[in-house]
């Protein structure tokens, strides 16, 4: 109901509602993870950033140190006891009775979200304690 609102308010179009995994953000809601993101009275979805970094953080390969800009958008970080608590929405597809194919798949974003710490600390001058992948399409999340 509430995301048919949203459309009658013209916050989201028809498509974007048709799009929506209803059934995967009732779940995530239902998760442990949803209610301390609910108690934060910090929280931020799609916050973006620019932020300049060392090529050599960016790849163990790489042996220069010349700052490279990365930009990129977080989906929602929020702060818990003096700490952030990362979040990443993915649709991946993955089969949800398969606990090792989530926990893989979740994995195959780690850097991603090293990354995402990395540069959260580096701007905020605050520790990120965890980072989670939510899969919509799977009703699971895993903690990196």
């Amino acid at each position: 109901e509430f995301a048919k609102g949203l459309v009658s308010s013209g916050r989201l179009t028809q498509d974007e509602f048709n799009s929506l995994n209803i059934k995967g953000i009732a779940e995530f809601f239902k998760r442990p993870l949803a209610a301390r993101m609910q108690s934060s009275v910090k929280v931020y979805r799609e916050k973006s950033f620019a932020c300049f970094i060392e090529a050599n953080v960016l790849s163990e390969d790489c042996k220069s140190d010349e700052n490279v800009l990365v930009q990129g958008i977080i989906d929602c970080c929020f702060a818990e006891n003096g700490k952030w608590v990362i979040v990443d929405y993915k649709t991946d597809s993955v089969n949800k009775n398969d606990a090792e194919q989530v926990k893989n798949q979740a994995y195959t974003h780690k850097k991603q979200l090293e990354l995402y710490k990395y540069v959260l600390e580096k701007l905020t001058g605050m520790a990120v304690s965890e980072c989670w992948i939510s899969f919509v399409n799977a009703y699971d999340v895993q903690v990196i």
